[in-house]
């Protein structure tokens, strides 16, 4: 709260971070690399990029992936939180997060908030298809009005695993028809989306000769394996995925459908871009469990929620509600 009512940014360290720095000396490198790292992050820095692998390493990547790299390419993701069950003063709301650089390093996202009693209906899609349209919009601003032409949009929260027929009938008609409506400001108008519902699922598997460990003590499939036959649906477009590296035990795997590729997005292609978003978040030195980009739609949902729970008025339905103009502009005050 100190943050959204001064522009001023902070950071906070644990006393536990720092009684560990204090037994151990061999940890101290690590705990201040990790400090400074969020503190660069919050700040819109680059802590690391992801690129294809290169044959010149004295050559500076252009690219995220070679796919994005034909036509202008927008990741986006769209995470939905709902009111509480026992607090109504804390609304549903809707995060949009979106890359706008061709290194997928620079991040930009914006909310708004949701019907009280959201459900997968016209009234969440349009405010869905708002927040998606402001972050596209962010996305032209900062590539010199030039706008993207493929869009790859990861859906999580929630009613992400549910009805996907209905999903795909109304929340990316509402993305398309927002576009339309803005189109003179901002787009051509056309615009061509892939639609991912990604859901965290009940389904783990175990490694085996051809997977491998991901090491001998978490006896783990490794991070980055693909699922896309034998569990999945004979005939829909759908891949299970191991992100991040447990601790102990078999993950569960998230779950990933495509429901809508009018960017005609390669299969292939979609599981690396989900692979490699998975080791971008900027302040974690290793894969997390979901898409960066949904980690953090999340995570600005969670601010923007605890700081109406926390005395800061909330926004009518379907406006949209900012941190302070200071903590804009490529920061990231919610890490």
């Amino acid at each position: 709260r100190f943050q959204h009512q001064t522009g001023r940014m902070t950071s906070c360290v644990t006393v536990e971070s720092l009684n560990t720095a204090q037994r151990d000396q061999r940890r101290v490198q690590d705990i201040v690399r990790a400090i400074a790292a969020k503190i660069n992050a919050k700040f819109g820095g680059v802590n690391r990029a992801l690129v294809a692998a290169m044959p010149n390493r004295e050559q500076q990547p252009q690219h995220f992936n070679p796919w994005t790299a034909q036509a202008p390419t927008a990741l986006v993701a769209v995470h939905v939180a709902l009111a509480g069950a026992y607090d109504s003063a804390i609304p549903s709301m809707v995060t949009a997060a979106c890359t706008v650089d061709r290194l997928m390093t620079q991040f930009r996202f914006s909310s708004r908030v949701a019907p009280l009693d959201a459900r997968l209906d016209e009234h969440l899609a349009a405010v869905i298809g708002s927040a998606v349209c402001d972050v596209l919009g962010k996305f032209y601003d900062c590539n010199d009005r030039l706008a993207p032409q493929r869009v790859i949009v990861f859906r999580t929260g929630a009613f992400a695993g549910e009805d996907h027929r209905r999903m795909l009938e109304l929340e990316p008609a509402a993305i398309k028809r927002r576009i339309r409506e803005k189109a003179s400001a901002h787009f051509d108008g056309e615009v061509h989306l892939t639609y991912c519902p990604m859901t965290k699922s009940r389904v783990r598997v175990f490694p085996s000769r051809e997977s491998g460990n991901d090491n001998a003590r978490s006896m783990n499939v490794p991070p980055s394996l693909f699922v896309d036959s034998g569990l999945t649906h004979p005939t829909a477009h759908e891949f299970f995925v191991n992100t991040y590296a447990g601790i102990q035990g078999c993950n569960n795997l998230q779950h990933c459908r495509v429901i809508l590729n009018e960017a005609q997005c390669p299969p292939d292609v979609l599981m690396s871009i989900v692979a490699a978003l998975a080791y971008a978040y900027p302040k974690a030195n290793r894969a997390v469990n979901l898409p960066a980009l949904s980690y953090m739609a999340s995570l600005v949902c969670d601010a923007k929620r605890l700081l109406i729970k926390n005395g800061e008025e909330a926004p009518g339905v379907g406006d949209d509600f900012q941190f302070h103009p200071a903590l804009l502009d490529g920061k990231l005050p919610f890490m």
